[in-house]
């Protein structure tokens, strides 16, 4: 089991360390920055799973520890990788685990589709030049956003699970989820939308 973490461990490193260098850094101030980043990731996994066992929650069935959970799920949050994330979470307490967790699965993707939606919307309104925002207005929605809003639905099963675990009480279990979307798969589908 530890010959597995340290391999994933490896892997992530070299992932984080993969970027390309940008705003002039040469490959050595990236790397440093890149392993400054990890153990600072590192650090505040081991300190969070630490608290949430304190507190009684438990890895899911069949998912990786907490430790390891946290740091893949933070990693993401900051977007440390080569990619774009966007992470959600939610919570769901139900009497049983499995109602548990597709509630919060549901939760979940709903927030990161809106976060998705609201990110695509704006970079399509930053191209055409507006310099509104506001969500509110969607009776003048263009064609592309009303298709742009059909694809974030559709592509929500693409969410991948990185945290996921639960704490169980005398009648009930709370299930803690948390997802990440790679925005490159966006990107690329509001491409071929655009195209047509």
């Amino acid at each position: 089991m530890k010959r597995i973490m340290t391999c994933m461990a490896a892997m992530l490193l070299m992932a984080v360390m993969g970027g390309v260098a940008s705003y002039g850094q040469t490959d050595k101030e990236l790397a440093k920055q890149q392993k400054a980043i990890l153990k600072e990731v590192k650090k505040s996994a081991k300190m969070k799973a630490k608290e949430d066992k304190k507190d009684g929650w438990k890895a899911a069935k069949g998912s990786e520890p907490l430790e390891v959970q946290y740091r893949n799920y933070f990693l993401r949050k900051r977007n440390a990788g080569q990619k774009d994330y966007v992470v959600g979470e939610q919570e769901a307490t139900q009497s049983t685990y499995s109602s548990a967790r597709s509630i919060a699965l549901t939760r979940a993707r709903v927030e990161v589709a809106s976060l998705i939606e609201e990110k695509l919307l704006r970079e399509q309104k930053e191209k055409r030049g507006d310099v509104q925002t506001s969500r509110t207005d969607v009776g003048g929605m263009s064609r592309n956003e009303q298709k742009t809003k059909t694809l974030v639905d559709q592509t929500l099963h693409r969410c991948e699970i990185v945290l996921e675990m639960y704490r169980e009480y005398a009648d009930r279990v709370e299930f803690h989820i948390g997802i990440s979307y790679d925005m490159s798969i966006a990107y690329d589908a509001v491409d071929n939308i655009s195209d047509k």
